[in-house]
This record gives structure tokens, sequence and C-alpha cells, in this order.
């Protein structure tokens, strides 16, 4: 790693097994190596841009993984630099969550690898879903299995319509978002074959609708209104038989509505039962 920091690349004799193998480039380990740094406080970013941008591009083979999370962020030209070098180089995991909040411009469109399983996004800004080529920024990972999303503020129609394009994603995780960005009445909904699992930790929202999610077996619901004394949040569970464990239920916050039919055929006064549920969490605040 020292060599990493110093020359930017591996060198003799370590630069030949260097070369020959995926690289995996933490930011958080060229921290620990830079001579003459203090130890590092996480309220303090370093600014490591530039080191991991020639990191990346003097390692010329396959990159396994790479995660930026102790660093500042990089500028919008950076993340598009970035994003082109790791352009065809079988990225299996993706972590960009910056050491200080800017919410720079995320290019993904311009991220197109079909290697790529694991994703963690925070405090970027996405372009919309849909661009003015009329291109996608998940077309260009369609083999996506985990995606988690930190800090944002995006539309919920954009959402709904990833995970259905999304079609191998099983595991969608969203911390600390604002599900209502621009619509004070929006609803999350879900409508996946491959979800199964969902993930809420302090978002705020009002209504989410499992509209049609068949495999879908773990749900956690840390989603809250914009103030205490707004409505309940409204959760429904139309077409989720294969759901297995509900948890961060909190009654009286949350209304849960559970319905049986599926799809155009959802009639309100049917109901069905969880054959599966084997465990229900609920709490009530003090």
């Amino acid at each position: 790693m020292l060599d990493l920091f110093v020359y930017w690349h591996a060198v003799a004799p370590r630069d030949t097994a260097w070369e020959s193998v995926p690289l995996v480039l933490h930011d958080e380990r060229l921290i620990t190596v830079r001579v003459g740094w203090p130890p590092h406080e996480p309220e303090q970013p370093r600014d490591l841009v530039e080191d991991v941008t020639r990191i990346l591009g003097h390692h010329l083979g396959s990159v396994s993984s790479f995660c930026l999370h102790s660093s500042l962020s990089p500028d919008v030209d950076t993340l598009g630099c970035w994003m082109d070098l790791l352009l065809d180089r079988r990225v299996d995991y993706l972590q960009l969550v910056p050491g200080r909040i800017d919410r720079a411009q995320l290019p993904l469109q311009r991220l197109k690898t079909d290697m790529l399983g694991t994703m963690v996004i925070g405090f970027f800004n996405i372009l919309p879903l849909v661009l003015t080529d009329n291109n996608h920024w998940c077309d260009s990972i369609h083999n996506l299995g985990t995606l988690t999303l930190i800090g944002y503020k995006f539309s919920v129609d954009d959402l709904s319509v990833a995970l259905r394009m999304l079609g191998c994603l099983w595991s969608l995780t969203l911390g600390s978002c604002n599900l209502l960005a621009g619509n004070e009445e929006a609803t999350m909904l879900v409508e996946s074959l491959s979800l199964r699992n969902l993930r809420f930790w302090s978002c705020i929202g009002k209504t989410l609708v499992i509209y049609y999610a068949p495999v879908l077996s773990f749900l956690e619901i840390g989603i809250s209104s914009v103030v205490a004394s707004a409505a309940s949040v409204s959760v429904e569970l139309r077409a989720a038989a294969a759901l297995r464990e509900i948890r961060r239920v909190m009654l009286p916050l949350h209304s849960i509505e559970i319905y049986g039919a599926l799809g155009p055929a959802f009639m309100p006064k049917r109901r069905m039962s969880l054959h599966y549920v084997t465990k229900l969490d609920c709490w009530t605040p003090k």
C-alpha cells in the first residue's frame, strides 16, 4: 500500500503480482500509510482524490473493489473520469460515500459493466432516470444484485421505475432518504420480480405500497412522517405472499393494510394472511 501512495503503482519485485491480480482500492488504507499525517479523525476527511485517480490510471487490469468513504468528495469531472476508468474493468463492488457531503453530480450512466454486483452510494446527486439521450443509468448496471442509497432526495417514481428495470436486484436499502422530495404526496411503489430484502432506516415518507413482490421475504419499515404531528405513514402490502419477517413497525406511527389480490385485479375488500411470516416486530414510541 505504501508503494501505491508514493508511486501510485507497485514497484519491483511486487509490480508483477500487482498487475496480475484484480485491484482492491480503499481510500482508508491510503490514509493509514501516509507519512507525517496525524491519526485520522472522521470529522476531518483527507483529500485523496488525486491519489485514487492516479492509482486507477496506473493499474490497467481488472478492479474487484473500489471504495471511497474517508476522503473528500471529488468534483463532477473527476467522478466522470472514475466512471470511465472503471469501464470494462470488471468491478464487482463499488462504494462511494465521501467523508464530506458536497452532493456532486454522479454520472452513473457512464459506468457500463455487467459485473457490478454491489453498489453503495451516499450523498451524491444522481441524474434523473430518463436522460435527454434516452439512456438510463440502470441500463449500464442491469446485473446489479445489492443497492444501498444514503442521504438522497429523489423522485420515488424514478426509483420505482429503477426497481422494475434492475431485474437481478435482490436487496435494496435506503438510509436517511427523503421519499417526498418534490412531492409531499408521493407514494413509494415497489414492483419487482427479484427483490427479496427491502430496508428503510431513518427515511421520511408518507406512503409505501408493496404492489407486486412475489419473492420479498424481509421488510424493514424505518419510515416516519415529516413532522411528528402528521398523519401516520401508510404501508400497504398488496402482493407479498413470501414475506417472512417485518421489522420496525411503529404503532401508531404506521398504518398497515394487508390485501390479497394481485396487480390490476386488486380488490380493496379482500384480505390475505401472510402464511410464511414467522416474525413481526412492533413497537410504540414512548
